[in-house]
């Protein structure tokens, strides 16, 4: 497995979300890491997720709207969504068929849905790519187009100042239990 031939910089302008009443950074890493639900990441691997645009901002959250909603609260959450520049040194895009090839993988929609999968992936690329700073992946919510993706960055990985510019806020999302 040859996967440090396709270990390459990334950098562009992404969108990343938080509740829109929280007075916390976007890019906060206090909460990072402490849930087991995240796609690309295990229980206790720090990581920010980012998307690509707006579309996929609102359909990738909106798919964990009812999950994300306790019970007895208003049927709805309010988000700021703000554009982060992020300048990555290490990355791997797995929108490339090459690369999840590369992993001994067969095609990623065969298994993009499979939590457990994806996660064990994430932890095996952390393991066999050396500062590995971060994830190109495809959309769940856009499977059929690779060209919207969303990037996933390893925080234990990177030095905030150089990895992050400074969020600018975009826009305020609200979504009800149906996701709408």
């Amino acid at each position: 497995m040859a996967l440090g031939r396709f270990v390459a910089p990334w950098s562009g302008d992404l969108l990343r979300h938080r509740p829109r009443a929280s007075t916390r950074s976007v890019i906060d890493d206090s909460y990072l890491g402490q849930v087991d639900d995240n796609r690309w990441s295990a229980l206790g691997v720090r990581a920010y997720y980012f998307a690509l645009d707006r579309g996929i901002v609102a359909a990738e959250h909106a798919r964990h709207v009812a999950a994300d909603l306790p019970v007895g609260h208003a049927e709805r959450i309010e988000r700021a969504v703000y554009r982060v520049p992020v300048a990555l040194e290490r990355a791997l895009d797995l929108t490339d068929p090459k690369v999840v090839a590369a992993m001994g993988a067969g095609p990623i929609n065969d298994w993009i849905l499979d939590l457990a999968k994806t996660q064990a992936a994430g932890s095996f690329l952390l393991s066999q790519v050396a500062g590995l700073q971060g994830l190109v992946v495809p959309s769940v919510a856009f499977l059929d187009d690779h060209a919207r993706f969303n990037v996933v960055v390893f925080r234990d990985a990177i030095d905030l100042a150089t990895a992050f510019g400074g969020p600018v806020f975009v826009m305020d999302m609200v979504l009800d239990a149906t996701g709408a």
